[in-house]
Order: C-alpha cells, then sequence, then structure tokens
C-alpha cells in the first residue's frame, strides 16, 4: 500500500457540536507527514442518520445515494439472518455456517 487511514469518532450526544471526527491520512514517505481532514457533524441520533433512514423507509427514498450504498430488502433479511445465527452460535456454543442460513 502507499500509506495507512485512522479515523477518530467521538461523540457528545449531549452537544453534537463538540463531537470530534476526523480522518487522518499516512502516506507512506520518508518525511512521515499526515494529513488531517475533518468530517462535517450533523444533528439527531446517529449523526443525523436516525431520521435520513426513517423518512428513507417511511416517505420513500428521500436523499440521493451517489455509492448505491443503501440496503435493500434482501440485504435487510441477510442482516437479521446473520444475527440471528451469531446469536444460536453464542448459546449453542458452536461455530455457524452463514452459506446454511439462507439454503432453500
Amino acid at each position: 500500500t502507499k500509506g495507512r487511514i485512522e479515523a477518530d469518532n467521538y461523540a457528545n450526544y449531549w452537544n453534537p457540536k463538540h463531537a470530534v471526527k476526523q480522518i487522518r491520512l499516512y502516506p507512506f514517505d520518508a518525511l512521515g507527514t499526515f494529513t488531517t481532514e475533518e468530517i462535517p457533524t450533523y444533528a439527531g441520533g446517529h449523526d443525523g442518520a436516525d431520521d435520513r433512514m426513517r423518512d428513507d423507509i417511511f416517505l420513500g427514498r428521500t436523499t440521493d445515494d451517489p455509492l448505491c450504498q443503501a440496503a435493500g430488502v434482501r440485504e435487510g433479511l441477510m442482516s437479521i439472518g446473520i444475527g440471528i445465527g451469531i446469536n444460536q452460535s453464542i448459546k449453542n456454543g458452536i461455530p455457524i455456517n452463514v452459506h446454511r442460513l439462507f439454503e432453500q
């Protein structure tokens, strides 16, 4: 690789303006320099994601998704199924086979 990325996210639910969110980029070079990028904060739970997700679910897509990162029904069901499998693994003390969780 040509470097590494580190991220900090310190939430402050009582005063979101004091939350710390930044990404540091460390390129591998002889000088050992790095760049810090501040990430903007938004009001609301989970940095505004709760409100946006609620609106997407109940009002239809209200925001752009240029990177196509929004999960669909299939992804949601798979997430739930994996969570159930993990809980079974913890309860029974045995590993799970994720592929078998979704056999038809």
